[in-house]
């Protein structure tokens, strides 16, 4: 499971006792919300096509593939916490950032 899902991160997050809305890579949402409830809420799941509006889900995307525009989505939609794959395109724009990263 440590393989596909951020388990040590998870196990971070709990042990720091951190809480609120993440920012969250799309094939991770079901298991944080597994995991982390109620503590934490996240941005997306894969219901995507019948819960969440699709502007939400275009503005989640510029962000996860670091398009031009990717931090509209922060500034919309500002994350308490944002925990991102390393081989994701906008974790290098992350990176480094303070408050971002």
């Amino acid at each position: 499971m440590g393989i596909y899902y951020p388990v040590g991160a998870v196990d971070f997050l709990q042990k720091s006792r951190l809480s609120g809305n993440i920012l969250n890579e799309f094939n991770w949402g079901e298991y944080l919300i597994w995991v982390l409830q109620p503590s934490c809420k996240v941005v997306m799941d894969g219901r995507y096509e019948t819960v969440y509006d699709d502007n939400l889900c275009q503005l989640r995307a510029e962000f996860f593939y670091g398009r031009p525009g990717w931090r509209e989505f922060l500034e919309k939609y500002p994350p308490d916490l944002i925990l991102v794959d390393r081989r994701s395109k906008v974790y290098p724009l992350l990176k480094g950032r303070p408050g971002l990263a």
